[in-house]
């Protein structure tokens, strides 16, 4: 038997790509004052427009019971599952399945394996693509551990918001730094920090063109001949832009770009107004199984 890969809402993956690569995906939902939606109940493009109206999303993570009732699942029929969460410095989803994970596994042995990813959004989803695709092959435990352990690595995420008033409601950057974004026409650039999957506002520039030259200092040419995800909020005009820069500056063909827009868990934080570029900052044939 296989082992089943499981993850989260903060992984952006299709609904589709899902059931092509057999991974169960735990539902997250968002809500405003008055409502909870559940996937698929608001568009993105729905949610970004009442955000820039004003209105005010707030997330909640994978409940206790859902945890329960799907390890319990797996755990009954034999079945060993790698759980891979959206990144525990962004959100309590690690910590609360891990507890569940443990007392699952007091009943029916080490079944259900939990994996903080320190990612969100494509890097996390790339991650969980990679794993599931080995898992499929019948890769054993510690080989898909060792790649899920070799792209939180090597997966970088770096990106941009006009404003970091959303991401401060959420406790996600502090006061202090969000008054920078509040500055006339500052961009501040931000990145996941691999060591504690946090935000961290790493620098602050004038104007979107100073913004893409930014973003495209972390690419280097040798590591160009693998995807490159660019994430976009509710402008995909300005992320076809940032992928013909791309093109321009690295001669990278255009296949290996994936321009994807962002998804309700994260979009709710970061705004409207948002652009990642994620790309893997190594060579994919240095990972080794064996």
């Amino acid at each position: 038997m296989s082992i089943k890969i499981v993850t989260d809402g903060g992984c952006d993956i299709l609904k589709e790509k899902l059931k092509k690569l057999n991974v169960e995906m735990l539902p997250m939902y968002i809500n405003n004052d008055e409502q909870i939606f559940f996937d698929g109940e608001l568009s993105i493009d729905e949610m970004f427009s009442r955000m820039r109206a004003g209105e005010v999303f707030m997330t909640s993570q994978v409940s206790n019971q859902i945890y329960q009732e799907t390890f319990e699942k797996y755990a009954s029929q034999g079945q060993e599952i790698i759980y891979i969460s959206l990144s525990s410095g962004l959100s309590g989803t690690y910590d609360a399945a891990k507890l569940i994970a443990d007392q699952v596994n007091e009943k029916y042995g080490e079944k259900i394996h939990v994996f903080d990813s320190k990612l969100a959004t494509a890097g996390l989803g790339y991650m969980v693509e990679k794993a599931a695709e080995l898992a499929n092959s019948g890769a054993t435990f510690e080989q898909i551990m060792k790649l899920l352990e070799f792209y939180k690595r090597t997966i970088k995420e770096n990106f941009s918001v006009t404003s970091l008033e959303f991401l401060m409601r959420g406790g996600r950057v502090s006061r202090s730094s969000a008054i920078i974004g509040g500055l006339l026409n500052i961009r501040p650039m931000l990145r996941v920090i691999p060591e504690n999957g946090k935000l961290e506002v790493i620098d602050k520039v004038r104007g979107d063109k100073n913004m893409l030259k930014k973003l495209l200092e972390n690419l280097r040419p040798e590591v160009l001949n693998q995807p490159v995800f660019i994430v976009y909020g509710d402008s995909e005009e300005y992320a076809v832009k940032v992928k013909n820069a791309i093109i321009k500056n690295f001669s990278m063909n255009p296949e290996n770009i994936r321009v994807e827009q962002i998804g309700h868990i994260i979009g709710a934080h970061v705004g409207p107004e948002f652009i990642a570029l994620i790309h893997i900052d190594e060579p994919e044939e240095n990972f080794k199984l064996d």
